[in-house]
């Protein structure tokens, strides 16, 4: 059998390899990988897919199918369907679950897509309404926002800012030996500059959870109406951040752009994105009384991740949007005749679409609610187990995500203890957060978070706050 290095050394072969040496290769590959429900996995924002749902995507992807096209205001290409079908009863399902199922959208290769695609429409649907493709266009966030905003901005030319070093704040696990001073470690990059002209992203402060602060929004969109003359604004928020699962108050900020909207007589446009890839499968089961996405008028359009916590094979995203506002993007689509394309992405497999539309179909409101219950549950023992941590501070927990800063005091000793004996060995995820990057006097934290799922054993749980509790210690009363 041939050395394994010599079938993964990047060169075209010149001949072909037997079945019995590829299974070998695929199957320590295989063993390389982070194994759900075997190894602890504590971090991933996502669970391990349903069975029926690798079975449905296995059915089709045997067609070769191509999901090309928007199949909820479109006939699609010919020969598919049975996955356009599919995939429109899933676009409607999940509009009907966050508040109007008389949406367009379709099935992305994941949420960065939905993102750049509601970004991408906001731009042509603000320039449309102003008639004016040179207007400048403000961009408000909340720092905690996923970093495919950034990617959004940069790829649509709205603006994405920059980041400035600060003096003050060193990273101890970045940076390198000096022979005369020992370690030099790398100074952070957590001072935001947005464009001075007004345009493009502006990092609205969020609170500790991630929350975005609504009266700063209102603030900031005044100052920017008033000073530097804006009157394109595409809102960014959150339900279910990457790092807390923090939820942005979604129907405040609609209810600001209603008024706004009115004591500007509609002088001032705004186009209102929500990203939900992470929590838009988890509260409509958890919080059943909150008000949805789709439910607040002012919403345009939404991200939904059904790899994340919906139980689809990855990667899949959701693309939502108010009937016909795809119209701002479409393009001929050329050998589709009589057919037009509002996609970023174009081909795609309608595999993802049979797969999604049998878990949703098989597992139903009762069987998320029951998943998510649970995993809600055990996200509440993590956190009361944390309570006794010393050097760190919880926040708030959210959904089944649990969350806490770890103390600016931690030498690089313990730190470099934390990655090797904790990130590493329990795939947690930690990360430096902001709360407002726009103020050089607000420093930012290092924040690890878990996510709790059916996959994640309560032994693993224990075994976690054990070995974080040996190297920080236990709090005094």
């Amino acid at each position: 059998m041939s050395n394994i290095h010599n079938l993964l050394d990047g060169k075209w072969p010149w001949c072909g390899t037997t079945d019995t040496e590829l299974e070998h290769v695929l199957r320590v590959m295989h063993h390389n990988n982070g194994e759900w429900d075997v190894q602890p996995i504590l971090g991933f924002p996502s669970m391990s897919p349903h069975p029926l749902g690798i079975h449905a995507f296995n059915i089709f992807q045997s067609q070769h199918t191509n999901a090309i096209l928007t199949h909820t205001r479109g006939k699609g290409e010919k020969g598919f369907g049975g996955v356009q079908k599919l995939e429109k009863d899933v676009i409607k399902m999940t509009g009907n679950l966050l508040g109007d199922d008389n949406v367009d959208g379709y099935i992305t290769p994941g949420g960065t897509e939905a993102n750049i695609m509601g970004l991408w429409i906001g731009r042509e649907k603000l320039r449309s309404e102003t008639k004016d493709c040179k207007s400048p266009i403000a961009v408000l966030a909340s720092p905690a926002s996923h970093y495919s905003l950034w990617k959004a901005c940069n790829v649509l030319d709205l603006g994405e800012g920059k980041w400035e070093q600060c003096s003050s704040c060193v990273d101890w696990l970045k940076g390198k030996e000096d022979e005369l001073v020992g370690f030099k470690p790398e100074h952070v990059s957590h001072i935001f500059k947005p464009n001075q002209d007004g345009s493009g992203l502006h990092l609205v402060p969020c609170n500790e959870i991630g929350q975005i602060d609504v009266a700063v929004l209102e603030s900031t969109i005044r100052s920017l109406y008033q000073k530097n003359g804006i009157r394109c604004f595409i809102i960014f928020a959150n339900e279910g951040t990457t790092l807390t699962g923090a939820m942005d108050d979604t129907l405040a900020i609609g209810h600001l752009i209603t008024k706004l909207r009115r004591e500007w007589n509609g002088k001032v446009k705004f186009y209102f994105h929500v990203d939900a890839a992470y929590g838009g499968l988890i509260y409509p089961f958890l919080e059943p009384n909150r008000t949805r996405a789709l439910q607040i008028p002012e919403v345009d359009s939404v991200t939904v991740d059904p790899y994340k916590m919906g139980q689809c094979p990855i990667a899949e995203g959701i693309f939502l949007c108010r009937k016909d506002h795809q119209k701002y993007i479409e393009r001929p689509a050329g050998y589709v005749q009589y057919e037009r394309d509002d996609t970023l992405c174009g081909s795609r497999s309608g595999a993802y679409g049979a797969a999604c539309w049998t878990v949703f179909r098989h597992e139903g409101a009762e069987g998320f609610t029951r998943l998510h219950t649970a995993a809600a549950v055990e996200a509440k023992y993590l956190h009361s187990r944390l309570e006794n941590v010393a050097q760190i501070e919880l926040v708030p927990q959210q959904l089944n995500m649990v969350a806490f800063y770890l103390s600016r005091d931690l030498s690089r000793d313990i730190l470099k203890r934390i990655r090797d004996e904790v990130e590493h060995k329990f795939i947690t995820m930690w990360s430096w957060f902001y709360t407002d990057p726009e103020n050089p006097d607000v420093h930012p934290q290092r924040l690890m978070k878990c996510v709790i799922t059916r996959d994640v054993h309560q032994e693993w749980i224990d075994s976690f706050v054990g070995v974080l509790r040996g190297i920080l210690g236990t709090k005094t009363k």
